[in-house]
């Protein structure tokens, strides 16, 4: 259940976008880019991340 407030994290080193795992509803979602706030071209800040009383994953894909 949403607790009603949010969290903004910074991530350096991804080129790529995360994926958020909802890990009661089973659910992977595609953050949006209006959540997104890049600063350089391998770093960003992610803005707004809903908060739950349980855990959410943010599953980054390993760069090859």
């Amino acid at each position: 259940m949403s607790i009603g407030e949010t969290m903004t994290i910074a991530f350096g080193g991804f080129k790529k976008l995360p994926k958020l795992i909802d890990s009661m509803k089973g659910t992977i979602y595609a953050l949006p880019e209006e959540m997104v706030e890049w600063k350089s071209e391998i770093v960003f800040h992610l803005n707004h991340i809903p908060l739950h009383d349980y855990p959410l994953f943010l599953l980054f894909e390993r760069e090859k």
